[in-house]
């Protein structure tokens, strides 16, 4: 395999696949990015694989979400960096190099939607698609410093996105404002019944999860913007149960899909992300209906834990920003802890929302809310701009 130029600035590596807007409307004047899994018409969705992306035909058509856009007023400027088929959280691609971390050069960018965290953070867009599986729009938006959203399963369209584990794959969106992060909202999720955020509790257990250097730092912040008596989750719900229930369903729903068409078209990877692929062969049915049983049991618990008009805060990621050199014993620390609190949001079908960052060190606020909420969640996020700094 040979390396092609870095993409620094987040986009691919070429020439721009670049659209005017369709349209006029509350997005009007804006240009935004979007993830290479996400379809763009006349050009082709590579996966972050430059062999698949030859592979594939240009899109016949838009994906609904990039439609929306358009038509909405926003013109698009390119498409982006991601992981190999988004099977990472790190923000590294061995074909198209890494995206510069904006806030720290030595440090990585975050994944899988790397490339549109650093659009965004580096201001060559207003706003940039990603998707978001395990984790993969609030980790680099954590590490990037930007606003990152995860929406509901299911509240947008996920026509056009190539299938990673479809019953947790969701398209989402990054921006460098509050405001411009609910605007987008009002474009492309549905309209609901409003369930103000009245309640914000802690979720005090997951900052075990945390660093012990970041927990202080995120105490403070919580501090700001919680009314009400935290709560404790992983006391409950075990944060090696929760990832290992995500890893299986995501796992088993990969074996099914993609892995087959990776198979068939003879796809070269990068050694990291293909033992991942390989290790989910190993996945049983019985495996994965009992993951489903476990993933029940979570979502009827935090249905009554965190009913509409109330959010959680947590952190989404249990590390800052990691070098790039860092060692295998960090990094594997990292995604055992980092996927258990992004756990949450993805088994449940939860909107999740990633806070830009505070000045100074220390990991962002994340607020999450029950399924169906995002509006509200989105309203809550904008309301807090001020409070946080």
């Amino acid at each position: 395999m040979t390396l092609i130029d870095a993409s620094f600035d987040g986009f691919l590596p070429g020439e721009r696949a670049e659209v005017p807007a369709t349209g006029s409307g509350r997005l009007s004047g804006t240009c935004f990015a979007l993830k290479d899994l996400i379809d763009l018409k006349g050009f082709p969705t590579g996966g972050g694989n430059p062999q698949w992306q030859a592979l594939e035909a240009p899109a016949a058509s838009n994906a609904p979400t990039v439609g929306a856009l358009l038509a909405a007023g926003s013109r698009c400027a390119g498409k982006t960096v991601t992981d190999e088929f988004a099977f990472s959280l790190e923000g590294r691609n061995l074909h198209y190099g890494t995206p510069l971390n904006p806030r720290d050069h030595a440090a990585l960018p975050g994944g899988s939607s790397s490339g549109s965290a650093v659009a965004v953070a580096t201001g060559e867009v207003d706003f940039a698609l990603g998707t978001d599986t395990g984790g993969s729009i609030r980790v680099p938006a954590a590490w990037c410093g930007v606003y990152g959203f995860r929406p509901s399963h299911g509240a947008i369209s996920a026509d056009g996105l190539l299938p990673f584990a479809p019953s947790l794959d969701t398209i989402g969106w990054f921006a460098s404002d509050a405001h411009l992060l609910a605007e987008i909202g009002k474009v492309l999720l549905p309209p609901r019944p409003h369930h103000p955020v009245t309640s914000i509790s802690l979720v005090a257990d997951a900052l075990d999860l945390l660093e012990p250097d970041l927990v202080a730092h995120f105490e403070f912040a919580s501090s700001l913007v919680t009314n009400a008596e935290p709560i404790h989750l992983f006391g409950v719900w075990a944060a090696p149960l929760l990832q290992q229930t995500y890893s299986t369903i995501q796992g088993f729903e990969i074996a099914q899909g993609l892995l087959p068409r990776l198979d068939q078209r003879r796809i070269m990877l990068a050694p990291d992300i293909a033992a991942r692929f390989e290790s989910t062969r190993r996945i049983t049915a019985q495996d994965y209906r009992n993951a489903l049983r476990v993933r029940q049991g979570l979502t009827d618990w935090l249905a009554e834990q965190c009913p509409p008009g109330m959010a959680l805060v947590l952190p989404s990621v249990s590390h800052d920003a990691l070098d790039v050199a860092v060692d295998k014993t960090t990094l594997g620390a990292f995604y055992e802890r980092t996927l258990a609190l992004n756990a949450i949001a993805g088994l449940w079908g939860a909107p999740h929302i990633q806070l830009a960052r505070m000045s100074g060190s220390g990991p962002a606020l994340s607020l999450l809310s029950a399924p169906g909420t995002d509006h509200d969640l989105l309203d809550l996020a904008n309301s807090l701009r001020n409070s946080l700094g």
